[in-house]
């Protein structure tokens, strides 16, 4: 039985997937976006396309880029 005023746990887990990611990350709804992401990633991870090796290949060129931003960070903090 459910106790008055709870919610059934799909009602909770729908509540914290984002109709629209980007509005989230502006909000600062962080589990939001972290929900999406691990979907996100899930797809992409079982997906073999052109396209989405393409896509992979872009997001590891950004990993590339922002760990060389957060290096040279780093070595300007004192």
């Amino acid at each position: 039985p459910m106790l008055p005023g709870s919610r059934p746990a799909i009602d909770v887990f729908l509540a914290m997937v984002p109709d629209n990611v980007v509005r989230a990350a502006a909000e600062g709804d962080m589990l939001a976006v972290i929900v999406f992401s691990l979907f996100f990633g899930a797809a992409l991870s079982v997906t073999d396309t052109d396209g989405t090796k393409l896509l992979r290949r872009g997001l590891e060129g950004l990993l590339e880029v922002v760990t060389k931003l957060v290096e040279w960070t780093l070595h300007l903090l004192p």
